[in-house]
């Protein structure tokens, strides 16, 4: 089963200025790795007005799945119903994991570091260190 990667259209954005990504109708290229399934998603960032009955604050969903729960997405911001969220738009990536296993929380929580630069340019490089299981080289 492979692992899900949030990136941000600004971090997508930088990739692709600093030439180390590029996006064909295969998927997200990352510096000569196999291409990456991507899919429009949206990173449910804090609540505006309204209740979080759904619990998205915090959340990161497909576009498909926030339509077909009735979500209207409008540049930064989810209608959903009556309640208005902050949205960060951007991609979930499919990302093949090595022997099955899940990331290491510290690994994606080292990757996520490195990887919010500025303007959210870092290399793609920390994506491969947070797909890296514990112990290996």
């Amino acid at each position: 089963m492979p692992g899900l990667l949030f990136v941000s259209q600004p971090t997508l954005d930088g990739w692709l200025e600093a030439g180390h990504a590029d996006v064909t109708a295969e998927g997200l290229h990352l510096d000569g790795a196999p291409p990456l399934a991507l899919e429009p998603a949206l990173r449910v960032v804090a609540l505006v007005e309204g209740r979080d009955d759904a619990g998205l604050v915090g959340k990161v969903r497909t576009e498909a799945a926030i339509r077909a729960a009735g979500g209207e997405p409008y540049g930064d911001s989810l209608l959903l119903g009556d309640v208005v969220y902050t949205v960060e738009p951007g991609f979930l990536a499919s990302v093949p994991l090595e022997g099955g296993m899940a990331l290491a929380p510290r690994a994606v929580a080292q990757a996520g570091a490195e990887a919010t630069g500025p303007r959210g340019s870092a290399a793609p490089s920390n994506v491969a260190a947070a797909r890296r299981t514990p112990g290996a080289p």
